[in-house]
C-alpha cells in the first residue's frame, strides 16, 4: 500500500518540461491543412456532387486538429474550437440546401442528382470563411498558448523543472 501511494506521488511529480512554441503552431497549421484538405477534396471529387462522408469527416476533425498547438500546450477548449462547430453546423445546413436536377454526368434524360442550390452555395461559402477564421485564430494563437504555459513552468539545473496548476 505504501508502494501504491510512493508511485502515485512521483507519478504527480513528474516534471515538466517547457514547451516549443514552433512545434505548437507546426501541429496547429498541419492539422489545419489535412483536415481542410479534407473538405477540399470533398467538393472535387465528382464535380457537381459533394461527397457527403468526405465532407463530414473533413468538418469533424477540422474542429479539433487546428487546435493541436493548444492542445500540445495543455489547452484543450478553445475559441477557435467553437467558431469551427458553429461553422461545420452552418457547413451541414448548407448541403442540405439540396435540389433534384437532371444530372450532368449521364446521357440518360430522366436521371436525376442532387445538387446543391445557389442558396446552398452562399451558405456553404460563408462556413467557409468562419471556419477558416477559427482555424486561423487557433494557428495565430498556438505559440502564445506554449508561453502561457511555459509561464507556469519553472526550469531547474540541469534540463529538469517543476510544474503546477491550482
Amino acid at each position: 500500500m505504501r508502494s501504491a501511494l510512493l508511485l502515485a506521488a512521483l507519478a504527480a511529480c513528474t516534471p515538466a518540461r517547457p514547451k516549443s512554441p514552433t512545434l505548437a503552431k507546426a501541429l496547429s497549421a498541419g492539422g489545419a491543412g489535412a483536415s481542410y484538405g479534407v473538405v477540399l477534396a470533398s467538393f472535387l471529387v465528382d464535380p457537381g456532387y459533394v461527397n457527403k462522408p468526405m465532407l463530414f469527416a473533413g468538418l469533424g476533425t477540422a474542429v479539433v486538429t487546428p487546435s493541436l498547438g493548444q492542445i500540445y500546450a495543455q489547452d484543450y477548449l478553445t475559441l477557435g474550437m467553437g467558431v469551427r462547430l458553429a461553422a461545420g453546423l452552418l457547413a451541414v445546413g448548407g448541403t442540405s440546401l439540396a435540389e433534384k436536377t437532371r444530372c450532368l454526368t449521364t446521357n440518360d434524360p430522366e436521371a436525376r442528382c442532387e445538387t446543391i442550390t445557389g442558396n446552398g452555395i452562399a451558405v456553404l461559402g460563408l462556413a467557409g470563411v468562419i471556419a477558416i477564421g477559427g482555424a486561423a485564430y487557433d494557428v495565430l494563437d498556438a505559440a502564445p498558448a506554449v508561453a502561457r504555459y511555459n509561464l507556469h513552468v519553472t526550469p531547474l539545473p540541469h534540463g529538469v523543472a517543476l510544474a503546477g496548476h491550482f
